[in-house]
């Protein structure tokens, strides 16, 4: 059957948009700490995605099973219930199986 894998960090290909670029692109400006500030932590973000992509990749490679992907709940965000994502995120991931358990096969058209 599959194989579970939570806790994936995912990142926005708009994290590779300078801070100061997408802040004019909606009119307005950012001080030079909140700048770097905010690039320092698109960048952790983006490495974390990237070593997760290429973790779930070995994983693949060392476990041919589907893999239910869940993504990492937000630290700080104690008031609210990580079970609503993370069973949402689960019925998606089941969407896309087959009755057998394996990926589905994907039909033309």
């Amino acid at each position: 059957g599959p194989v579970v894998v939570n806790g994936v960090q995912r990142a926005d290909e708009a994290l590779a948009i300078p801070p100061a670029q997408a802040a004019a692109a909606s009119g307005r400006r950012l001080s030079a700490s909140d700048r770097d500030r905010l690039a320092a932590a698109a960048a952790i973000t983006l490495a974390t995605a990237g070593r997760h992509a290429r973790q779930l990749d070995r994983l693949g490679d060392l476990l041919p099973l589907p893999q239910l992907v869940l993504p990492r709940v937000g630290a700080g965000l104690e008031h609210l219930s990580p079970v609503e994502p993370l069973a949402a995120a689960l019925g998606s991931a089941l969407e896309g199986l087959a009755p057998s358990g394996r990926p589905a096969a994907t039909r033309p058209g």
